[in-house]
């Protein structure tokens, strides 16, 4: 058989099975013979799932600010400046991390990730306060603490379904989640006044000064997509908005006895680009880039000695960016393998 008579065999089979079937089994005659053509088999559909693990070097912060309005305890409210205090916690530290994809059906996609800390921040927390109402730009205390402890945990899944399907690639869309803790310790290093205001001079004696927790729960919207340039190189992005974040901290400054509790509420977005290459259709390695930023705002409330003392108003943000570094094994059916198949003609 030449190969126009092959094509337009293959070309007469795969009408048949589009039309529904309708005539699978029927002989199709070529003059000198009968070929009974069957029905094309499409393998598809199988579960595909990568498995990662990994790490994670990030650097970023969370920063709190806290000014008027103050709501007092007497029932009275200031009206003043925004800030009066400003936290700056650093995030650069590295993780490590597991991760998990699966593919269902070919259009479900179900990612799930858990991130925990490895090692501290690699700078200081810096504390800043402006307490001159006459000039509130004015930067009046200035301190550096060291994180002498640090542990947090991470948890992001989502469930997408592909809209759009390619031999090269695909997008998809869809909801997911995102858990964040942060838990610090510090300790404080110096306490100065760069406006020369006297009685604000301080050297740490290494004393735990600060524990502050943040935790952030954060659904969200997104879209991802992938390209595969070649057999083994894939590029993937994803892109991640939370119209709906909310938030809670607590800053406890043990050397007043003070505690503040904040509650708060805003927007985030994430932002992912990876490129994964398979080494074996098994054994791949991906490396990429990760950022998220969050930017909320409240109240918080704040006692001394488990007093309640007075409510301010507050603002948070915090930036993260991660590179990461992931090795991985895939199961499932084989991707270097074109898994539509077709019967022999009998």
């Amino acid at each position: 058989m030449n190969i126009f008579s092959r094509l337009t065999t293959t070309l007469a089979a795969a009408a048949i099975f589009v039309s529904g079937n309708a005539f699978a089994g029927a002989p199709i005659h070529s003059g000198r013979t009968d070929i009974h053509v069957q029905p094309v088999v499409t393998v598809e559909g199988e579960a595909e799932v990568w498995l990662h693990a990994g790490i994670e070097a990030w650097d970023g912060d969370i920063t709190y600010q806290i000014g008027y309005p103050a709501s007092l305890a007497n029932g009275m409210v200031e009206n003043g400046y925004f800030p009066f205090s400003e936290l700056k916690f650093p995030l650069g530290c590295v993780y490590g991390t597991i991760e998990m994809n699966a593919i269902f059906h070919d259009k479900f996609i179900v990612n799930g990730t858990i991130k925990k800390n490895i090692s501290s921040p690699n700078s200081d927390m810096e504390d800043r306060d402006w307490i001159t109402e006459s000039n509130p730009s004015q930067l009046d205390i200035y301190s550096e603490s060291n994180v002498t402890d640090f542990s947090s945990m991470i948890v992001d899944v989502d469930l997408e379904y592909k809209f759009m399907q390619t031999p090269k690639g695909w997008l998809a869309g869809g909801v997911g989640f995102l858990y964040q803790d942060f838990l610090y310790e510090t300790a404080l290093v110096y306490q100065g006044s760069p406006s020369g205001i006297h009685g604000f001079d301080y050297v740490g004696d290494g004393g735990t000064s600060i524990d502050y927790e943040a935790t952030f729960h954060i659904p969200y919207l997104v879209v991802s997509g992938r390209i595969n340039p070649t057999q083994r190189l894939h590029l993937s992005g994803r892109l991640a908005f939370s119209p709906y974040a909310t938030g809670e901290d607590r800053d406890q400054h043990l050397l007043r006895y003070k505690e503040n509790k904040g509650d708060l509420a805003g927007t985030a977005y994430m932002l992912s680009l990876a490129a994964q290459f398979d080494f074996t259709p098994r054994w791949f390695m991906t490396a990429g880039l990760d950022f998220t930023s969050i930017e909320m705002d409240g109240d918080q409330v704040a006692t001394f000695y488990g007093i309640y003392d007075h409510t301010v108003s507050a603002e948070l943000e915090s930036t993260q960016t991660a590179v990461f570094l992931t090795t991985g094994y895939r199961f499932g059916p084989d991707p270097h393998e074109n898994v539509h198949k077709m019967q022999q003609p009998m």
